[in-house]
């Protein structure tokens, strides 16, 4: 539901809307609430943590995208990020796991991904919305989220927090921008997402202050508020930037 919400706002104000809606935890948020249930606290409060630190490597996935996107199609795109996103969390998985200490590289990162994200100058193309568009973003959403909380068991906290970020939505909102509106709408859709990103950063690290001490209502309570007020303020930055 989250991810036709994010559509149907892209409809009506544009792809970095769309990109930015995705700095909503819409996959992360109900990822930890299931392992904080079916694991308990303890070890969603590991994952949230290492969730900060899997940023970095959904920051990695936007700009390979992007950069890839320029010269070749949304498939060859994927792949790409896929395989950058892979690869940046196999480098992360020995990083000292401290919560602040993740939650600075996160925050450098992104800054730096926005930095170097393309700037298109091509405007977008025209977009054709079909009946089954909404509903296939999120049968694509719920197929990839099913497979992650599934093999969260098998994986641990640390390895299931890196993974947490694995761009589901992103892959689903950047594919679906790309191929409607080529690849302005892609890197626009990806600027959203990057300009948001803090308030994922907010809303992981509230979670793992809180989890132990406050219990799974009260914790999730706090990190959404957390989030939504990181939002409000990046998409007044947004507007500033004339999204």
């Amino acid at each position: 539901m989250l991810v036709a919400i994010a559509t149907s706002l892209g409809y009506r104000f544009g792809p970095r809307i769309t990109g930015w809606v995705a700095g909503f935890p819409v996959v992360a948020g109900p990822i930890l609430l299931l392992f904080a249930v079916e694991q308990g606290p303890p070890f969603a409060a590991r994952a949230a943590e290492s969730s900060l630190l899997g940023a970095v490597s959904l920051t990695a996935f936007c700009l390979m995208y992007t950069h890839v996107a320029r010269h070749y199609s949304w498939p060859i795109s994927l792949v790409s990020g896929w395989i950058c996103f892979g690869g940046t969390t196999y480098l992360l998985r020995n990083f000292p796991s401290a919560w602040w200490l993740n939650a600075g590289a996160a925050l450098v990162t992104i800054r730096l991904g926005t930095l170097l994200l393309p700037k298109p100058h091509s405007p977008l193309l025209p977009r054709t919305i079909r009946q089954w568009d909404i509903p296939s973003r999120m049968l694509a959403t719920a197929i990839l989220v099913v497979g992650l909380t599934s093999a969260a068991r098998g994986i641990g906290s640390r390895i299931s927090g890196l993974l947490t970020p694995f761009p589901i939505v992103t892959s689903v909102i950047a594919v679906f921008a790309h191929r409607d509106q080529g690849y302005p709408g892609a890197v626009r859709t990806l600027q959203g997402l990057l300009a948001s990103m803090s308030a994922f950063v907010g809303f992981c690290a509230v979670l793992t202050l809180t989890l132990l001490r406050w219990g799974i209502g009260w914790a999730f309570t706090a990190a959404v508020l957390a989030n939504v007020l990181i939002l409000c303020i990046t998409l007044l930055r947004l507007k500033r930037d004339g999204a």
